[in-house]
């Protein structure tokens, strides 16, 4: 995972492939602290070989001073799950962000 500031914005990128972003994938942000949480499950499909590393993710990350909680977005796209957190002043607490799939609308 990869934490960087970009345009008013820290901007965190994670490599995730073969993951179903909406079933998968939970994201909650709080308290400073971004928690990216994924399943990856093992395919029934009877396969010869496969790479893929099977099982549980989780990682958390504390976020810079002036993280806006209010200004959150994710998206998912190509295995690549981009999380970008506006900078700034924050009303809210905590909360779970939904995930986008699909192409990257946040560099635009």
């Amino acid at each position: 995972m990869e934490g960087k500031v970009e345009r008013g914005h820290y901007l965190v990128l994670a490599e995730l492939p073969g993951i179903d972003p909406v079933k998968d994938l939970k994201i909650t942000i709080g308290d400073r602290l971004l928690v990216i949480e994924a399943r990856r499950t093992k395919d029934s499909a009877e396969k010869i070989r496969s790479e893929f590393q099977y099982g549980a993710f989780r990682r958390e990350m504390v976020l810079p001073t002036g993280a806006n909680l209010d200004a959150v977005a994710a998206t998912y796209a190509d295995g690549i799950l981009k999380v970008s957190i506006g900078l700034g002043e924050s009303a809210r607490r905590g909360r779970q962000i939904p995930v986008v799939r699909g192409c990257d609308r946040m560099s635009k």
